[in-house]
């Protein structure tokens, strides 16, 4: 993952480093804390590999793909050991 950043009410989850085209998914920071209760630190996943489970939708002016994830289970690391 690119980069984690935070905006407003939302957690961005980046895959790619132009933010604005590149595919993101997005976390509610009202639902931050399902993350850290499920031992999933959203703010030290850049840099990881990471597995994420949903439908993909265009969103933002360029219609760049992504997704809101409001459960922790859609989000997983993958990191080879």
């Amino acid at each position: 993952m690119s980069s984690v950043r935070e905006s407003g009410a939302t957690i961005y989850l980046n895959f790619g480093w132009h933010w604005s085209q590149d595919f993101a998914v997005t976390v509610l920071k009202r639902n931050g804390r399902n993350f850290a209760a499920a031992g999933l630190d959203l703010k030290k996943l850049t840099g990881r590999r990471v597995r994420v489970r949903d439908f993909i939708e265009a969103r933002g002016r360029a219609g760049s793909p992504r997704f809101e994830a409001p459960r922790p289970e859609q989000i997983e690391t993958a990191d080879r050991d």
